[in-house]
Parts: structure tokens; C-alpha cells; sequence
């Protein structure tokens, strides 16, 4: 084989090379974050006043306001939350079979269904709480048995 010939096929065999990386790199680096892109403009589209949303950290409530790059959210019994925009998650929806079908629905369906109330776990969780003494109350012990003095030495020459 001539030199030139096997020069070029060296060439050809670098390009094929280099283009089979490349495409690899675009479907593993640059396709992902360009539809993660798509997605975030998506729910950031979506986000308006009477939405409920969840955001990144597993937060669920409604949103009151839009401002900008903020979000303000009601969680519930008046409490409201200011978020960056980015940091809800997904928009949920509205119809109740498809909030049943989410996991951490499931949950607080639970507890409405067993008292009726939406916050019966924080009542459960105060009941405990009261059970127990509060955090550095001593409890009822004998007369010099949680006394953690030392006693003196007494010695015969003392007395």
C-alpha cells in the first residue's frame, strides 16, 4: 500500500473516531441538560397563583404569588413561604385519583382518613411529647441520690 494511501486512512479512521466520541458526549453530557432545561422552563411556565406544587426539598403547597424569581407558597394553617422559583420541583395535579397515586400523598391521606383532620399527626406527636418530662426536669428520686457531690473524707484526726 502506498504511503499517501495509509496516511489518509489514518485520517479517516481519526475522524470516524473523533465523531463516534462526540455524538457519545452529546447523548450522555448535552442532550440530558438540554431536556432538564426544557423541563425546568416547563414548570416555571406553569407556576402561577392557586397551583399546588412540590418543591426540590419535598415541600407541598400552594402558590399564592408570583414575583419575578420568587414564589411565595401557602403550606397550610396561614404559613406562608418565599422560595427561589427554581426550587419547585413539579407542579402537581389538581384531580384527586393522581394526588392519591403520589407517594407522599399516601401518608397524609392516612392520617385525614383516621381523624378526619389534616394535622392529626402533629396532634399525635404533641400527645407524645406531653407524656414525657420535660428536658433537664429531675424526676422524683431519694433524699441525696442524684447528688453528684462527692462526699467529704472524715477522718479520726477531724473529729
Amino acid at each position: 500500500m502506498p504511503e499517501t494511501q495509509r496516511t489518509w486512512d489514518d485520517v479517516a479512521t481519526v475522524l470516524v473516531y473523533g465523531l463516534l466520541i462526540a455524538a457519545v458526549v452529546w447523548l450522555l453530557a448535552i442532550r440530558p441538560v438540554r431536556r432538564q432545561r426544557a423541563q425546568r422552563a416547563a414548570v416555571e411556565a406553569r407556576l402561577a397563583p392557586g397551583v399546588r406544587v412540590m418543591t426540590t426539598s419535598g415541600l407541598l403547597g400552594r402558590v399564592v404569588e408570583v414575583a419575578g424569581e420568587e414564589v411565595v407558597l401557602d403550606v397550610g394553617n396561614g404559613v406562608q413561604l418565599r422560595f427561589v422559583a427554581r426550587a419547585v420541583a413539579t407542579v402537581l395535579p389538581e384531580d384527586a385519583e393522581t394526588i392519591a397515586a403520589l407517594p407522599e400523598a399516601d401518608t397524609v391521606a392516612a392520617l385525614e382518613a383516621d381523624t378526619g383532620r389534616p394535622d392529626a399527626g402533629q396532634a399525635d406527636a404533641g400527645q407524645a411529647d406531653a407524656e414525657q418530662p420535660p428536658a433537664g426536669a429531675e424526676r422524683d428520686a431519694p433524699e441525696g441520690a442524684g447528688n453528684s457531690s462527692p462526699a467529704p473524707n472524715v477522718t479520726d484526726e477531724d473529729t
